[in-house]
């Protein structure tokens, strides 16, 4: 669950997973997915490059293949080939930009009677941000979820250590 708020929140730029992940999950804005494994199915195919077509949304599928490996005769689009040679890239300077964003975990929720506005306005207050350094807030039963300015994580966590939220203590740390 971590792994995926981070993703749908801008917190991580990949997110590696199975088929599972080709359904039932509302992540706006994906650009591109990699098939590093061929779908077993046009069902499958369909259901996984689905999560770059939301609505008005668009993105690039790609596939890794090797030498055995062809275009699934399922797949209807124009194929443009590109081979990687080793000499192309130094792979220690493939580096994948860090996320603008980074994700808070706060240890209470809807049990504790918390809601977005109370999450925004303790992050404001007490840790110092402006509402501009806030991505998406999700408060579940038991704890929250809240993305945070990457480059003001660790101070905010630091301002908020020890203060109340709406009269109680909670934990406040990094979703690593």
């Amino acid at each position: 669950e971590d792994a995926l708020y981070k993703f749908s929140n801008g917190s991580a730029q990949v997110m590696v997973c199975t088929d599972l992940a080709s359904r039932g999950l509302d992540i706006p804005d994906v650009k591109n997915i990699i098939h590093y494994h061929l779908p077993e199915s046009e069902d499958g195919y369909i259901h996984r490059v689905g999560r770059t077509a939301r609505w008005d949304k668009d993105g690039r599928t790609f596939f890794i293949l090797n030498d055995e490996e062809q275009i699934p005769e399922y797949v209807h689009a124009d194929i443009c080939p590109f081979k990687i040679e080793e000499s192309m890239y130094d792979v220690n300077q493939l580096l994948i930009p860090q996320a603008r964003m980074a994700t808070i975990y706060i240890g209470k929720g809807k049990k504790d009677k918390l809601s977005n506005g109370d999450i925004l306005g303790f992050l404001c207050k007490k840790g110092g941000l402006q509402g501009s350094d806030i991505g998406k807030i999700t408060v579940t039963e038991r704890f929250t979820y809240v993305a945070v300015a990457r480059q003001k994580v660790h101070a905010v966590i630091n301002r908020v250590q020890g203060e109340k939220i709406k009269g109680l203590k909670t934990i406040v740390e990094e979703v690593r």
